[in-house]
């Protein structure tokens, strides 16, 4: 059957038709039921809607041009991705088919903005040469065992408007989706979760490749790569310790993975400090050595820095004294905790200047660590002690005295005796006024005479 309105609309959808093939040429919308199956020969709407409807299959032998809207419902299947026919079809929907759905769309973008259902079968709508758009609100529903197909053209995109993912925009039984996306990043998948494989597109991947090699769970299949980057986690530790545990993480992850499914093994983490090695930073190295991926993932790695701290230690100077005019005893020091084998204290004390009877600190001085790196794989916290210097003991003992009685009474004395001075001193180092007492003071009687110094 053969229709040509060049100069306006189409409409056989009031009455029972049984054609086989169907060509028709309109300036305006289409509209068109036939009781059983029908082939489209051809239809141009010139920009406007085409909607279809059969009692059997929808299939094509020729193309459907111009149409604005194709809103297309058959009781078989509808099949209207014939090869080597192009179609032009801007905005799809409403959809509906009792054994599967096929439409391909191959010139500019396509909108899916109607509900697209299947009883049973798979779902496939493409977009050859544009970006596919499921538009908001919209699902599609695969009965049974049926799966989803949406496929943007190459170097295309796909879009999911869905305002409200938490409910499904696609609705599948037991099947599953896989869509067809040029990259990851201007990919909307609006809700929808499923595993990403790049590298994959539908020219070289396509339903019946997956369904051989890639029989898993929904997909997204992208043309472009995305990279994984692992970076190595910067550490710190103390100059001495062991190394700490060397980890990374892992960014890039697109959209439904995780680590787990994205890729198998660990990288390589390595670093040239030691236990023992100076207080620096040292790089902590990162290489794919024992990692793979069969998802298409780029690998990128970022060093990290391990960063080796001085070791704290706290050095307390142990009190000292002596008695004025004696020599000094030796200066000693204790640490809170061990030194790094191999290393050891080195230079020594020393106190305050001065000799007199008092307190004096006991400081660093020179004290610190020899350790190769001059002394800075420590950090000293030092303690001053205190070293006392007290009195040495002077005994001063009065000479004997006699006198012949004169009845005068006695007073003062014979002198008098040192011993203690140290450091070659003498009784001139000495200050005050020397005076006696004791019971000889005053006394007529005759005695022996024993005084007292004072002084």
């Amino acid at each position: 059957m053969t229709v040509n309105a060049a100069n306006g609309l189409v409409n056989l959808s009031d009455v029972d038709n049984d054609v086989d093939t169907l060509t028709i040429t309109a300036d305006g919308a289409v509209a068109f039921t036939d009781v059983d199956g029908v082939t489209v020969a051809g239809i141009n709407a010139t920009d406007d809607d085409v909607i279809l409807n059969a009692g059997g299959d929808i299939t094509q032998s020729g193309a459907l041009s111009g149409v604005n809207r194709l809103t297309v419902a058959s009781e078989g299947a509808i099949d209207l991705d014939e090869s080597g026919v192009s179609n032009q079809i801007t905005v799809l929907g409403p959809v509906s088919a009792a054994t599967g759905i096929a439409i391909a769309d191959n010139d500019g973008d396509l909108s899916i903005d109607g509900d697209v259902a299947a009883l049973a079968g798979d779902i496939e709508i493409r977009a050859d040469d544009g970006n596919l758009t499921l538009a908001d609100t919209r699902t599609i529903t695969a009965v049974g065992a049926g799966n989803i197909i949406l496929a943007a053209g190459l170097d295309h995109n796909f879009t999911n408007a869905d305002s409200t993912p938490e409910s499904a925009a696609l609705v599948l039984d037991g099947g599953r989706f896989i869509i067809y996306s040029d990259n990851n990043s201007d990919t909307t998948e609006g809700g929808l979760s499923g595993s990403a494989y790049m590298g994959r597109t539908y020219a070289a991947n396509d339903p019946t490749w997956a369904a051989t090699n890639d029989a898993g769970g929904n997909r997204f299949y992208y043309n472009d790569t995305a990279t994984l980057t692992f970076t190595a986690v910067d550490k710190v530790k103390s100059y001495g310790d062991g190394n700490p545990a060397l980890t990374y993480v892992v960014t890039g992850l697109l959209a439904g993975d995780s680590e787990a499914d994205a890729f198998s093994g660990n990288p390589t983490l390595n670093t040239a400090a030691g236990a023992t090695s100076n207080v620096g930073d040292y790089a902590i190295t990162i290489n794919g050595t024992g990692l793979t991926n069969d998802k298409g993932y780029v690998f990128a790695f970022v060093d990290g820095t391990l960063t080796v701290d001085p070791k704290s230690i706290t050095v307390t100077a142990a009190d000292k004294n002596k008695v004025y005019g004696g020599a000094d005893p030796g200066l000693t020091y204790s640490a809170d905790v061990a030194l790094v084998a191999g290393d050891s204290f080195d230079g020594a004390l020393s106190r305050a200047a001065g000799e007199d009877v008092g307190d004096y600190i006991i400081g660093q001085n020179t004290l610190l660590v020899n350790d190769g790196n001059g002394g800075s794989n420590y950090d000293i916290t030092f303690v001053d002690g205190t070293f006392s210097i007290t009195p040495a003991a002077l005994t001063v003992t009065a000479a004997n005295d006699s006198k012949t009685y004169d009845g005068l009474a006695y007073s003062g004395g014979n002198g008098v005796s040192y011993s203690g001075f140290v450091g070659g001193e003498d009784s001139t180092v000495l200050g005050g006024t020397l005076s006696y007492s004791g019971s000889s003071q005053g006394l007529l009687t005759p005695v022996f005479i024993r005084s007292c110094p004072k002084g």
